[in-house]
């Protein structure tokens, strides 16, 4: 008797799967117009285990399924209709796990940035402004932007109506080294708010 490392059904989720085992055999066989898999030669890549490189092969199918039996690994298509065929003997699990990983690598790593707001009193003290420089800072060398308000009171107004547009120069000072504001600043009618986005600064 055969037994191969897979031996679950597999789902029908929609993606085109290899074929394996014993599917793989009767599919060679009968594409050979064998009955025997003595007479089916194949390109067989076998894997060693973790850290061993994997060595290629020229065999008989009969040979390559010994071979999977004895380490209780799977055969694998991976080219099918060349000549030879080309197999692996492989355990199919750690394959899809492996495979996995790297999926969920590659989408954690290429996952956009999540955008930030950040609200700014006319009034804001230096040591509050410093910190809230360096949140926006994090959060633009993580390669996101940054939305910016600046909030005026209406009696600061009174006192000095350039109030807000002077923190808005102050913060432009403040972000030179990693960041720029991206476009002209809006203001609402009154005055009382000024709005912005603040982008990384391009590598040069």
């Amino acid at each position: 008797a055969r037994h191969f490392s897979s031996r679950r059904k597999k789902k029908d989720d929609g993606s085109k799967q290899p074929p394996t085992n014993e599917r793989l055999i009767k599919m060679l066989m009968r594409s050979h117009g064998s009955d025997s898999p003595d007479s089916v030669e194949v390109r067989a890549v076998i894997h060693q285990g973790a850290g061993e490189k994997a060595r290629v092969e020229l065999i008989s199918l009969s040979e390559a399924i010994k071979i999977s039996t004895e380490q209780m690994a799977d055969l694998i298509g991976v080219e099918v209709t060349q000549q030879p065929p080309v197999i692996k003997i492989a355990e199919l699990a750690k394959l899809e796990y492996q495979k996995k990983r790297t999926t969920q690598t590659s989408k954690k790593s290429n996952a956009t940035p999540k955008k930030k707001s950040c609200r700014f009193r006319a009034a804001i003290d230096e040591h509050d402004l410093e910190r809230k420089i360096a949140d926006i800072e994090k959060t633009i060398r993580k390669g996101a932007d940054c939305d910016v308000t600046i909030f005026s009171r209406r009696r600061m107004l009174r006192q000095n109506e350039n109030v807000g547009k002077e923190l808005l120069v102050r913060i432009e000072e403040m972000i030179s080294e990693f960041g720029r504001v991206k476009a002209d600043p809006q203001h609402n009618p009154e005055g009382t708010f000024i709005s912005f986005t603040i982008v990384p600064v391009k590598s040069k």
